[in-house]
C-alpha cells in the first residue's frame, strides 16, 4: 500500500513538475513579448516626436528664409526657401513618417493640420516675394514659378518700389503673421502633449503587467525547486526500500 501510495505520490509530482514547467515557459515567453513590445513602443514614440519636431523646424525655416530675402534681397534664400518646399519637403516627411507608422489618428490629424496651416501660410510669403522681385526688377522668367505664376492683389501692385520692398517686409512681422505661425506650433505643442501623456500610459500599464508576469515566473521557479528535491527525496527513498523489499521477500 505504501509503495503505491509512494508511486502515486511520485507521478502526481512529475505531472505537477511538467504543467509548471510549461506555465513558466508561457510566462517567459509572454514576458519576452511584452519586453519587446515596450521597445517597439518607446522606437515608435522616438520616431512620433521626431516627425513633429521636423515639421515645426521645416516651417521655422520657410520663415527665415521669406523674411531673409525680404530683407536682404539675396535671390540664396529665394531658392532655399523653394528646395525646402519642393525637395528636402521636411513637412511633408512629417506627415508620411506617421502614415508609415500606422500612428494613431488623433496624432496624424495634428500633423495634417498643422501643414495645411503652413501651406496656407506660404500664400502671404508668396506675396511678400513677388512684391520684392518686381521692386527690384527681375524678370517673370527668372523668378521660381510658383512666384511667377501668382499675382499681387490690385493695391500691393500699384504701390511704388520702395513701397513694395516695405509691404514685403511688413506683412511677415504683423500680428496677423505670428498668428499664423501660431496656427502651425499650437497643433504641434498638443501633438507633444499627447504623445508624452501617451508614452506614460504605456510605461505604467506595461510596467505592471511586467512586474506581474516576473512575480509569477519566480514563483512558478521556486514551485519547481520544491518539487525537484521532494522528487529526488521521495527517489532516494524508493532506492533504499527496494532492497529491503528483496531480502524480505
Amino acid at each position: 500500500m505504501s509503495k503505491n501510495k509512494s508511486f502515486m505520490s511520485m507521478r502526481t509530482q512529475a505531472f505537477l513538475t511538467a504543467a509548471l514547467s510549461f506555465v513558466l515557459l508561457l510566462t517567459l515567453f509572454q514576458l519576452k513579448q511584452k519586453t519587446a513590445q515596450q521597445r517597439l513602443d518607446y522606437q515608435n514614440a522616438v520616431y512620433f516626436v521626431e516627425a513633429n519636431a521636423k515639421l515645426a523646424k521645416g516651417s521655422d525655416y520657410l520663415t527665415s528664409e521669406a523674411r531673409a530675402f525680404s530683407v536682404t534681397k539675396k535671390i540664396e534664400h529665394l531658392n532655399n526657401f523653394w528646395n525646402e518646399v519642393n525637395v528636402t519637403k521636411r513637412r511633408d516627411a512629417a506627415v508620411a513618417t506617421l502614415k508609415e507608422l500606422n500612428g494613431d489618428e488623433a496624432l496624424l490629424s495634428l500633423l495634417v493640420e498643422s501643414k495645411a496651416n503652413s501651406d496656407a501660410l506660404i500664400q502671404t510669403e508668396l506675396t511678400s516675394m513677388r512684391a520684392v522681385l518686381e521692386a527690384i526688377e527681375v524678370p517673370v522668367s527668372n523668378m521660381p514659378k510658383p512666384v511667377a505664376d501668382y499675382t499681387l492683389p490690385a493695391k500691393v501692385s500699384a504701390m511704388s518700389k520702395a513701397e513694395k520692398i516695405n509691404y514685403a517686409q511688413q506683412i511677415l512681422f504683423d500680428k496677423k503673421y505670428y498668428a499664423d505661425k501660431r496656427s502651425i506650433m499650437a497643433p504641434l505643442e498638443k501633438f507633444q502633449k499627447l504623445i508624452a501623456s501617451s508614452m506614460e500610459a504605456n510605461r505604467l500599464s506595461q510596467s505592471g503587467q511586467t512586474t506581474a508576469s516576473l512575480y509569477i515566473a519566480k514563483a512558478l521557479t521556486v514551485l519547481l525547486v520544491i518539487l525537484g528535491v521532494n522528487m529526488a527525496r521521495l527517489s532516494s527513498l524508493n532506492a533504499r526500500k527496494s532492497p529491503q523489499a528483496r531480502k524480505k521477500s
